[in-house]
C-alpha cells in the first residue's frame, strides 16, 4: 500500500563493532566451561527494555540443543538477535538451516569434518554451498573457531582458537559425563525399588519378615547387652557394701584396741604411783 512503510528485514550479518560489542558481553558473563545460562544475564536483559517473551523466544531460538546453556557462539548470536529486537525487528521464527547445523554441533573440530573448501563445495559431494550454508561457514569463521579456508589453517591465530575451543568441549564433555553418572545411579536407585516392587507378593512378605526378624536379633542383642551390664553393676555394688562392712569391722577391733590400750595404761599409772 501506498505510504505504509516495510517493516525491517532482520539480518544475520554482524558488523565488527557488533561483534566486538556482544564478544564484551559474552566474557562478562561466561562460565569456567565457556558456557551462559539464560538466568546469569538478569542485569542486562533490565537495560534492553524487552519482554519477557521476546528475551525466551530469543533463547529458544538459538539453543537447539535445548540444554539451557549456550557456547559463545550461540550467545553471540543470542546478543544480535536480542538487539535488531531492540530495533523493532521481529525475532525470526526459525535459524538457517545450516546455522542450525552449526549450533547443534555438526560442525567438528577436524577441518576435513567442516562444510566448505576453497570451491564452495561441501566434503564428499559436488554440490554448491547454499547461501544458509555460506552463512552459516562464514558467521562461525568470523568467531575464529577453526576457518574452513586451506590458507589459514597454519596461522598462530587459528591455533590458539582450536585449542580454546578443544578445551571448552572436553569441560562440556566432563559435565555431561558427570550428568551422565548422576543419572545413572539415580536410574539404578530406582531400578532396585522396581525389582523388589516386581518380586511375587509371598517373597515381598519373607522379605519384610527377614528384615524385621534382624532388627528384632538386633534389639535382642542389646538388650542382653544391657542386662550384663546391670549385673556387672550389682556385682560391683555388692563388691563395695562388702568393703564397707570391712572398713566398718576394722574401725571397730581399732576402737576396742585403743580401749584397751587405755585401761591397761590407767592400770600402769595406778601401780607406778602405789609403789611411791
Amino acid at each position: 500500500f501506498y505510504g505504509q512503510q516495510a517493516e525491517p528485514e532482520f539480518s544475520w550479518d554482524m558488523t565488527t563493532d557488533e561483534m566486538t560489542s556482544y564478544q564484551n558481553i559474552y566474557a562478562k558473563y561466561a562460565n569456567d566451561t565457556g558456557k551462559v545460562k539464560f538466568s546469569q544475564m538478569e542485569d542486562f536483559y533490565n537495560t534492553l527494555g524487552l519482554t519477557r517473551t521476546d528475551l525466551t523466544n530469543a533463547w529458544t531460538l538459538i539453543d537447539v540443543n535445548h540444554t539451557n546453556a549456550l557456547t559463545q557462539d550461540q550467545c553471540l548470536m543470542f546478543y544480535h538477535v536480542l538487539n535488531q529486537r531492540t530495533k523493532g525487528i521481529r525475532i525470526p521464527k526459525e535459524l538457517p538451516p545450516d546455522l542450525h547445523a552449526a549450533f547443534a554441533g555438526e560442525y567438528a573440530a577436524d577441518f576435513g569434518e567442516r562444510p566448505g573448501s576453497g570451491t564452495g563445495a561441501r566434503k564428499g559431494t559436488s554440490q554448491s554451498m547454499t547461501s544458509s550454508a555460506k552463512l552459516a561457514d562464514s558467521y562461525v569463521n568470523r568467531l575464529g573457531a577453526a576457518s574452513t579456508s586451506l590458507s589459514s589453517k597454519g596461522t598462530k591465530a587459528t591455533k590458539y582458537d582450536e585449542e580454546d575451543m578443544l578445551r571448552r568441549e572436553l569441560a562440556e564433555l566432563k559435565e555431561r559425563v558427570k550428568e551422565a553418572e548422576h543419572k545413572a545411579k539415580e536410574a539404578k536407585e530406582s531400578e532396585d525399588y522396581e525389582s523388589f516392587a516386581s518380586r511375587p507378593l509371598r517373597d515381598q512378605f519373607q522379605a519384610l519378615y527377614d528384615y524385621k526378624l534382624r532388627q528384632l536379633t538386633d534389639q535382642s542383642d542389646i538388650e542382653d547387652k544391657v542386662r550384663k551390664q546391670e549385673r556387672d553393676i550389682d556385682a560391683a555394688r555388692d563388691a563395695v557394701r562388702r568393703l564397707n562392712r570391712i572398713v566398718d569391722d576394722v574401725r571397730s577391733k581399732k576402737r576396742e584396741l585403743e580401749s584397751l590400750l587405755e585401761e591397761r595404761r590407767l592400770e600402769v599409772q595406778k601401780v607406778l604411783r602405789a609403789s611411791e
